[in-house]
């Protein structure tokens, strides 16, 4: 958990009223008097709105006319974070109009509310293991995480929670994972298959009787060797694995559903369809870096999403010669099986 604290710097002497029983709770805190020197201000300022978890907003006198304050407490609101006022020499009534709506503490309260918030925090996580739906699992996001952008059939978190919600999404799928995925072989490995939690996530799946199928579309015959160690890897633990090359895509007529091609759908998008039922989305930026993920089941994303993989399936796969160096990528050795992958991570098979 982190907390963004809002403030007037003419309020700084109150600052540690706030910062010592979450330093005491081991809850990390960020306010604008920690930026270092050389970072952008802006630029920081937004990253740590994003990313952080909840906001707290020192409300006095001297808050209630800064225009900083207006704009933090606004970009909660926007990105449906939870946000406490918390009141020093003021009362609700002193509150703007936006802020009213908001259950709010006294400063001179605060070390009860944050332990509080701790107890909470530690309770609804014990409730992690029960989540099965991907509605409970939303619910989970905005209760325990307490991230997240929520619009009607739409559930997004952002760039610091990407590997966690897609792990989480793959644990709660139940019959089929089709996964489509326009890359490049070491990206592939760094950001998904590498990661020890998602690729755990991927066996226990496997192993408790669910479809995990995957269409990787690659560029040219270089990024085809590149993609191919990972797949097979992949296909060891029990994962269908299909190659395509982009130009295989651009010859395919698609409907319009959101007025861009399918190919520029896959550049801004790695997808999941889930379940015959959700799409599961990561949000990717002009260098392909992550910027958010996403789970919805918005009829018209479902059935464009689902158009493409139905015309994805009906394409040869795409092969080229083996070389001899196409078993290994970035001195990466594929295991024999399932069980020395399990063995790697201490996990074992339970036995009938």
């Amino acid at each position: 958990m982190k907390v963004f604290i809002g403030y007037s710097r003419k309020d700084h002497n109150l600052l540690t009223q706030i910062t010592k029983p979450l330093e005491n709770s081991r809850i990390s805190y960020f306010y604008d008097a920690i930026i270092d020197k050389g970072d952008i201000f802006q630029e920081r300022i937004r990253n740590e709105i994003l990313n952080c978890n909840i906001f707290f907003f020192l409300i006095t006198p001297n808050s209630l006319k800064s225009e900083w304050i207006k704009f933090e407490f606004s970009a909660a609101w926007i990105l449906s974070k939870r946000a406490v006022p918390i009141l020093h020499d003021c009362s609700n009534d002193d509150l703007p109009y936006l802020f009213r709506d908001y259950q709010s503490e006294k400063l001179s309260n605060i070390d009860q509310f944050i332990f509080e918030l701790k107890e909470k925090r530690t309770e609804l996580s014990s409730c992690y293991n029960k989540v099965q739906s991907y509605p409970e699992l939303i619910s989970y996001y905005q209760l325990v995480k307490q991230t997240g952008y929520l619009n009607k059939n739409l559930f997004r978190v952002s760039e610091s929670f990407v590997i966690d919600f897609w792990k989480d999404c793959i644990l709660r799928t139940n019959n089929i994972w089709n996964a489509i995925a326009y890359t490049r072989g070491e990206e592939t490995w760094e950001r998904g298959f590498k990661d020890k939690l998602i690729k755990i996530a991927q066996i226990e799946r496997i192993l408790s009787g669910c479809s995990i199928q995957r269409i990787f579309l690659i560029d040219s015959d270089e990024e085809y060797n590149k993609i191919l160690p990972v797949s097979e890897e992949q296909e060891r633990i029990g994962i269908s694995v299909t190659i395509l090359k982009k130009e295989q895509l651009l010859n395919i007529n698609f409907k319009n559903y959101f007025k861009i091609t399918p190919y520029q759908y896959i550049q801004k998008n790695d997808f999941a369809i889930v379940d015959q039922e959700w799409v599961f989305k990561i949000e990717l930026d002009e260098n392909r870096n992550y910027k958010s993920a996403s789970i919805t089941n918005d009829l018209n994303e479902y059935n464009f999403a689902s158009e493409i993989l139905y015309e994805l399936r009906k394409l040869p796969e795409y092969r080229v010669e083996k070389t001899k160096d196409n078993k290994t990528l970035n001195n990466i050795k594929i295991k024999s099986n399932v069980i020395d992958i399990l063995a790697e991570h201490d996990i074992s098979i339970p036995s009938n």
